[in-house]
């Protein structure tokens, strides 16, 4: 591939214009925060099922709906994300790098 110019595009920042071609770039800090989340959510639930099916310490008991909650508030979006960067990565149409939210606070 023959590269002459590589320039932003002026109405999206993620995306650079190589000889009238669109390629995106990936948001890795996006997709980390997608699998952390994730994996925060699903270790959330686990200890939710476990402590409302009883196996864990009878004083944990009361954290029960709270594991329960923060799981599905950290899982939900974060398995959203990591299918949209699974769809991105084998190119389904619909699906691109650009629906991630980059993450730049860190």
């Amino acid at each position: 591939m023959n590269v002459q110019t590589i320039k932003k595009t002026e109405d999206v920042n993620d995306e650079l214009l190589i000889d009238d071609e669109v390629i995106c770039l990936i948001p890795w800090k996006g997709i980390a925060m997608a699998f952390s989340l994730t994996s925060l959510g699903l270790g959330s639930l686990c200890f939710g099922i476990l402590s409302a099916l009883g196996h864990l310490d009878e004083k944990y008991e009361d954290r029960t709906i709270a594991f329960f909650v923060v799981g599905g508030l950290t899982f939900i979006p974060g398995a959203y994300h990591v299918f949209i960067a699974y769809s991105a990565y084998t190119k389904k149409p619909g699906y691109s790098y650009s629906d991630i939210p980059d993450v730049d606070s860190f």
